[in-house]
């Protein structure tokens, strides 16, 4: 057994580094909901003073449920998620642009079949994702789902 596997299998057994990391977690995930909480509207309202008229997009996930269920974002959400009609890589550019001139910085973005299917910003720590909606074939919004989330 190799020096990995045996230290590997020595913090799977020790309960008290696995309830250390477990608070850790839960510390870093009730603080991340408690900033899109505090920000989640001002996000909102730049999102949509900023990209209204030039983007059709809307709220996805979470995000949605929050909205119908409890008209409100959910009280366990920590990040926002839209879908977004996408044309062009030349928009994906564009809403990279200008989100990031309001204060977004870029966190990842994801590619499929050389298409970037989601692209993700932060905005003071709080995570956007923009989910890839192709107007010409809105099946393959179900499909880039199905392939991320399993």
């Amino acid at each position: 057994m190799t020096f990995k596997q045996r230290l590997y299998k020595f913090l799977v057994k020790n309960k008290a580094i696995e309830k250390m990391l477990k608070n850790r977690r839960e510390r870093k995930h009730n603080k991340m909901i408690k900033t899109m909480h505090r920000y989640g509207y001002q996000i909102n309202d730049i999102l949509y003073s900023t990209l209204n008229g030039e983007f059709v997009f809307y709220p996805l996930c979470g995000t949605l449920l929050g909205l119908i269920r409890e008209n409100d974002f959910i009280k366990y959400d920590d990040d926002m998620d839209y879908g977004i009609l996408i044309d062009s890589d030349n928009d994906w550019l564009n809403l990279y642009n200008k989100l990031t001139k309001k204060g977004f910085k870029l966190h990842h973005y994801f590619e499929n079949d050389n298409t970037i299917t989601e692209m993700a910003f932060r905005y003071k720590t709080v995570h956007v994702d923009f989910f890839y909606i192709d107007r010409r074939n809105k099946n393959k919004f179900l499909y880039y789902i199905i392939f991320f989330f399993g």
